[in-house]
This record gives C-alpha cells, structure tokens and sequence, in this order.
C-alpha cells in the first residue's frame, strides 16, 4: 500500500509539472555567448523563442555554458605551440568556433529522439522558461559571470524543490502508516471472524439441515393443506348452505344460493369419475343427489302452495317464484304439476275477476261494474273487451317474468342482445316459428283465457239480440274486429279465446248485413216523402248518409269489403227511393231534385276516396239530368227573348225537309222574323239574364254554372244555324236581314 501511494502522487506531480509546462508562446531562454575577441565592440546572444532558433550571421562568436565548454585534466595532455603574433589571434579565434560548433552538434545529435519526441517542443519551451524566469525574477544580468553561476543555481533550486516535496511527503507517510497499522488491525479481524465462522459453520450444520427438511415438510403440509381446502370448498357445502337447505329453515334467497351450489357439486363431482378418484366421486355424487332430491322436494311443496295463493288479479310478482319455476325445469314432471297448478289457480282468479268486473265492479265501487252501461251496447263492450285485453296483456306479463325470466336470462340472449323473455313480451305472436317458450307462453294464456269464453259469449249473444240500430251494430262489430287483433298478438291465431273471437265476429256480421237488408227494404216501403217546394233532397236520404258517414268513418280497419256492402245494400234503395218521390214533379223540377239528391250521394263518396262502378253511375246520371235542365233553359231563354215561335217554325221547316221556301212557311215571313229580331234586341238590352227558375234551386253552385252555359251554348248554336239558312239566296229574304254576330250574343248571355 506504502509503495502503491507513492507511486500515485509520483503520477500527480508528474502530471502537475506537465501542466505548468503549456503555453509554449511565451517561453525564452537566453544563451549567451561571450566572443573573446578584443576587436569586437559587444556581445552577440542566440535567442531561441517558441522552438524557433536565430543566429547572428556576422562572425559570431558563440560560447557554450560552462556545462559543455571543454575540459583539461592530468590524463589528457596539452599540445601547445607558440604561435606567431601574427597568427595568434586567428587561430584563437578558429579554435574557439570550432569548438563551439562541434560542441553543440554533439548536444544536438545526442538529444535527436528528444527533439523529435511529442514532448519536445512543450518541454524545451517550459526549460527555457525556467531560465529565464531567474534573470528576470532576481533582477540578474545576463554576464559571464551569472552565466557560469546558472548550473550551481539550478541544482540548488533542484535540492530545493526537493526538500519541499519531502517535507510534504512527511505527513502522507505518516498517515500511511497509520492506514497501513488500521489495515494489519483489520486483517487480523477478519481473520479471528473467518475461524469463528468456520467453527459455527461445522457446529450448526446439522441443525441447518435439519431446518431445511422440516421446512420442506411444512411447504408440502401447506400444499396439501391447501388443496384440501379447495376441494372442499368445490365439492361440499358450508355449514350455512347446509342450514339453508334444512327443513326447519324458511325458503328465501339462500336457499336458492345453496341449491346452485349443491347442483353445482353434483354436476363437478362427474370429473372425478374421470380420474383416479373415482371412489371420492361417487360418494360426494350420492351425497349430493340425496341432497338435491330432499331440496326438490322441498322446492316443490313450497312453489304448489306459493301457486294456490295467486287467486287475487293482481299478484306480488315474487322473484322467489321465478327462481322456483327456473329450478323445476331440470324436473320435468314436477315442473308440469306446478305449471298446471299455476295455470289452475289463474284461471279461476281471471273467471272470478271477470264475474266481478261485470258485476261488482272494482273495490268501493270503483270502477262501476261493468253491466252498468249494458243499456249502451257499444260502452258495454268497449268495456267488456277492453277488461279483457288488460286481463290478457297482464298474465301475458305475469306468465312470462315468472315462468320464463330467470330460465331464459341464464340460458341464452338472441342476436339482439335481446334476452328471450324480452324477445316474446315485445314480439307480435304471429311467427310460424315461435320457439318452445313462446308455445309455451301461448298456451298458458289460453288455458287461463279459456275461463272467460263462456260468459263472454253469453254477455254477446246478449247484445246481439237487444235492439240496435245499423250504426251502432257496426260500431259493435268495429269494436270486435279491433279487440280481435289484439287478442291475436297476446294468445296466437289458434288459441281458443282467438276463435271465440272470430266466431262472436262472425254472428256480428250477420246481424249486421240483415239489419243492412232492413233498412234497405224500409227505404223502399216506408220512406216516401213528398218534396218540398226548394226541392231539396228528402230527410231520409240526409239520415241514411248520415249513417254511411258514420260508418265509413267508424272502420278500424280500410278496406273495401265494408265500403262495397254498403254501396251493394243501400245506394240503389236510396236513387230508387228519390226516383219515387219525384214520380209526379215535371221534367225540369224531377231534373234538379234529383240532382240534388244524386250529388249529396256522389259528395259523400267522393269526400272518402271511394272507387266503385257504382259511383261511376251516379255521375252518369247527374250528366243525364244536367242535359235535361240545359234543354230546358234554353227553351226559356228562347221564350222570353221573343223567338220561340220563329224558332219552332224554323225547326219545323227542317224537320219537313226545307220543301218549300223558307220565307213561305208559317211565322218564318220577313216581316215576323223582323219583329221577333226586334224584340231579341231588347232582351239583350235589358240583360235580364235570369235562368230557369228551378235552376236556382240546385245545391251546387258549380252544376248551376255548367247548365247556364250549357243552355247559351245550344242557344247560340240554334241562333247560328238560323242565321246560317236567312241569309241563304235560296230563302227569299232580303239581304242582311240578320246582322248580328252570334259570338257576340254568347258573350252578352254569359
């Protein structure tokens, strides 16, 4: 250690004196060399700044330092001549740049891998520095004299420095020996420790060998320890399930926790059948199934009692029930006792609710019984239908969260994420393909629903044979047919309730089609009216639309079937019967009363969109009677504008075939035409344009207007062609006789 600290603090001060040596720039070291020659006036120095060397070039006398001038000794002997005074001086002079030069040549090539080392240039600057900072520090000159001094002065400063690093080394020695006393110290420690070691090692190994096997006794006690406890855990029961399957312990949410727990065990126990351990199976089976069967049995007293106490219509939903039911499905001859219990006892409480709802009426009286209202047969159907759809929708509701929730939620979703249960409250009972639960569910409600059928069709048969009228008949039948789609959602198309539906609808329709037939033959029998002076259509007519109206706007359902039993039934009783009323009226008042009565039928109609050839008659025959009521005003257009005799003598002519002249023939002479032209021109004059006096009696402003333009359009053609045969050279009269211009007098009539 002693050594090894020594040689680390070598390495600092080594690279201490390295660092002082940078900074190669600023270094100079001054060799002078004194010339002996008395000729010469001064001194000539080599100057060597930064690596770089100068020389004096005029004979320059170079003197090396004392540490390399040549030497004399006894050993080497002296030649000496005695010069010339001549050639005394030259030859010193010779001498001593001789010497010189081969002095520092020798320097120079002795020091080569000096020079051409990294170091070189660094470490001849730092020297050469040196030098010079002691000349400059101790204020010296640069004499012969100092000169010959420099080599005492550098190796006394080397002493120096010397003695500075052993006076700063004392103190590092002395704190190694003492690190070098505290490690011996340590070492001898370390050493009593290690045989103190030792000897405990040999002492306690056999007890350590010993711990280490009881300890991987105790790992493997654990182990097993802990295997045990998960296998009873898995395939028995705690002592609080236990409890809860007791007899003596209530029926309640744990004990159902315990029974999925036992079949759960039932279930696992078949593994070990698997395996090595058949006989632990077996046994842990038959606990098991001894249990299970004791629960069932248990489970199924508890659900046929918890049955028989849903007699109320409106029953706790109990989830205890539901789990019941979920749990007897895995028994399928005990789950169909309690589902025939549970269907038993809801059939009796939806009978018994029935009666009650037509009889009693709800608690306090509230609602009011039912039969309260059977004085109006479309309330009391309403509500008996009505009872019905909300008996149905609710065991519908009831059957399917108790029988089915819990069994359908644990067993399977549909694609929808939609569980099953949910699947079938909200589906429409239509599908062919309902799966098991919805048969299921379709035939309980029937078998409950089945209770209501024999006083439900008592209550109608009821109704049916009371006196109604046609609109309330049909409002009855509507009613059904309405009610008749929804048991069809809630129960299926082939359930009983579903065909007592259809049937009751069927003796609807019957009645109602004969009532239809009634009233058709009244219309013909007993319902001829006298029409009035404004030869507005008879009140029987106004009461029948009324009704067609009403039923028309009554129907659940679009379809034609109804509008075509009603055109069928009553709308040729209601033309014959304004035919008949209107037997004595003349032509033009038939015309317009039964028009009247013909377009309040066709805007009827019209106003409902309804297509049938029937209607397409009526229109023909409001044309048939427009036609009429034109010829009609025309006629007293011609009259009162003075030309209906010219007018019937000109028609006569043509009808006899224009024989003879036509200003020969009666009433056709100039003179009549020109009185009877005359008088049209007042008529047009006095623009007293009024039409027929029964056109005014037309219900519909738009028929009035087509038969006033009508009646001028056959005028005016009359006119014209009347014109056309006066104006002829072949009828005798003067020329321009007629000067007016027929499309002038249309415009004048319109």
């Amino acid at each position: 250690l002693f050594f090894f600290t020594v040689t680390i603090i070598f390495i600092f001060f080594h690279l201490f004196c390295c660092v002082k040596m940078e900074d190669r720039g600023d270094m100079k070291v001054v060799i002078d060399c004194i010339v002996d020659d008395s000729g010469d006036a001064g001194e000539n120095s080599l100057l060597v700044e930064g690596g770089d060397e100068k020389s004096s070039r005029n004979n320059v006398n170079v003197s090396p330092p004392p540490s390399v001038l040549p030497t004399t000794s006894s050993s080497t002997p002296m030649l000496t001549t005695t010069p010339a005074p001549g050639q005394r001086h030259h030859l010193h002079h010779t001498t001593t740049v001789s010497s010189l030069t081969n002095k520092l040549k020798k320097l120079l090539k002795g020091h080569d891998e000096l020079f051409r080392s990294a170091y070189t240039d660094a470490g001849i600057v730092m020297a050469l520095r040196g030098l010079s900072e002691i000349y400059q520090q101790e204020g010296k000159q640069n004499t012969r004299f100092e000169r010959q001094k420099l080599r005492n002065e550098i190796e006394q400063r080397s002493i120096t420095i010397n003695e500075k690093f052993l006076q700063a080394f004392n103190p590092v020695k002395q704190r190694l020996l003492e690190v070098e006393a505290k490690v011996n110290e340590m070492k001898r420690s370390c050493e009593d420790m290690t045989k103190r070691l030792d000897a405990a090692q040999h002492d306690t190994s056999e007890l350590i060998t010993k711990t280490s096997k009881l300890q991987e006794d105790k790992a493997m006690l654990d182990a097993q320890k802990n295997v045990l406890r998960e296998f009873m855990k898995q395939y028995q029961l705690t002592p609080d399930e236990q409890a809860a399957l007791s007899v003596d312990r209530p029926l309640d949410e744990e004990f159902f926790k315990a029974f999925s727990r036992l079949r759960d065990i039932h279930q696992h126990s078949k593994r070990l059948l698997r395996t090595q351990r058949q006989r632990a199976g077996l046994d842990i089976m038959n606990e098991m199934m001894a249990r299970e069967e004791k629960a069932y049995e248990r489970l199924y007293a508890w659900t046929q009692a918890s049955c028989r106490s849903l007699t109320t219509q409106t029953v706790d939903r109990s989830k205890l029930l539901q789990k019941a039911f979920a749990a007897l499905r895995e028994r399928d001859v005990l789950y169909r006792y309690s589902l025939n219990e549970y269907t038993t006892t809801r059939r009796l409480a939806v009978s018994r609710g029935f009666i009650d709802a037509l009889t009693r009426g709800g608690p306090g009286g509230v609602p009011k019984p039912i039969e309260y209202d059977s004085h109006d047969p479309v309330l009391y159907v309403s509500g008996i239908l009505g009872w019905l759809h909300q008996a149905m929708a609710s065991e519908r509701d009831l059957a399917t969260r108790v029988l089915f929730s819990s069994y359908a939620l644990n067993q399977r979703r549909n694609a929808n994420g939609q569980t099953e249960v949910e699947s079938i409250s909200s589906s429409s009972m239509k599908d062919n393909n309902l799966s098991d639960e919805r048969k299921s569910i379709l035939s309980i409600l029937d078998t409950i629903m089945e209770g209501v059928c024999r006083p439900l069709k008592t209550r109608w048969e009821q109704v049916l044979s009371s006196e109604m009228s046609l609109l309330t008949c049909y409002r009855v039948a509507d009613t059904l047919t309405l009610y008749k789609e929804f048991a069809a959602e809630l129960v299926g198309m082939e359930s009983k309730f579903h065909i007592l539906f259809t049937e009751l609808g069927e003796n609807t329709h019957t009645v109602f089609v004969s009532l239809l037939e009634e009233y058709a033959q009244r219309l013909l029998t007993s319902s001829i009216e006298i029409p009035a002076s404004d030869l507005y259509p008879p009140q029987t007519l106004e009461t029948t639309l009324t009704v067609m109206q009403e039923i028309l706007e009554t129907r659940s359902v679009n379809t034609e079937d109804v509008v075509t039993m009603l055109l069928n039934a009553l709308l040729d009783p209601l033309v014959q019967m304004c035919t008949l009323c209107a037997a004595n009226l003349g032509a033009a008042d038939m015309a317009v009363y039964l028009l009247n009565c013909l377009y309040r039928i066709y805007s009827l109609l019209e106003s409902f969109h309804v297509k049938n050839a029937r209607l397409e008659m009526i229109s023909a025959q409001m044309d048939a009677h427009i036609d009429t009521l034109m010829q009609s005003q025309a006629q007293y257009l011609v009259a009162n504008a003075g030309l209906a005799d010219v007018i019937l003598a000109f028609q006569t002519w043509q009808g006899n075939g224009s024989v003879q002249p036509m200003c020969d023939s009666v009433h056709l002479h100039e003179s009549e035409i020109s009185t009877a032209l005359a008088r049209f021109d007042d008529f047009l004059a006095a623009a007293d344009l009024d039409i027929l006096p029964q056109g005014s009696h037309l219900h519909s402003a738009a028929v009035r207007e087509r038969v006033r333009k009508g009646a001028v359009d056959m005028l005016c053609s009359t006119l014209g062609e009347f014109k056309g045969m006066c104006n002829t050279k072949d009828s005798g009269y003067s020329d321009g006789l007629i000067a007016w211009d027929v499309d002038q007098i249309r415009s004048l009539l319109l």
